[in-house]
């Protein structure tokens, strides 16, 4: 009898957290905010319409042309390449594995935000090294080619459910 009990309340325990939407560990499932999502050729609010899959992800863009220029750019120069690897952060398809300057493992003690997407460090070192990378408060420019750049993206981050 307790086995059944316990069966069926795990049964409602799931079946809830589907219903919410809740998850457990991971960003994957969250609900996306697409009003703070930006595209990475205008930095203009996306529009959910305008996509290309890259890597085994979307990314959103405000309009079709810069869709288009997205996929010459990675092609060829990957000028927009650190922001579409930002947004797939900021959308739950990516998560960070390790610490984005020494690929080591990352504590959640050291979270730096970096334009809505929380990135931690494996110490306080590593995190004032990413703070110095912008030039104001206002401008995480640097910050964004850095932290998300080619370079390090495929060390300290991965898509989510690979």
């Amino acid at each position: 009898m307790k086995t059944r009990t316990l069966l069926i309340f795990a049964l409602l325990i799931a079946v809830f957290a589907g219903w919410t939407g809740l998850t457990m560990g991971d960003d994957a499932g969250k609900e996306v905010d697409f009003e703070k999502i930006v595209c990475p050729v205008s930095k203009k609010q996306v529009n959910k319409d305008a996509t290309v899959e890259h890597e085994d992800c979307i990314v959103y863009f405000c309009c079709n042309n810069c869709a288009a220029a997205f996929k010459k750019d990675v092609q060829d120069k990957k000028k927009f390449l650190a922001r579409a690897n930002h947004q797939k952060v900021a959308t739950g398809q990516v998560k960070q594995t390790k610490c984005p300057k020494s690929f080591q493992g990352a504590k959640a003690s050291t979270a730096l935000e970096v334009n809505g997407v929380d990135v931690t460090f494996c110490c306080n070192n590593c995190r004032g090294w990413a703070e110095g990378l912008a030039k104001s408060a206002d401008d995480v420019e640097d910050q964004i080619a850095t932290l998300f750049g080619p370079n390090v993206f495929g060390k300290a981050f991965e898509v989510i459910g690979k």
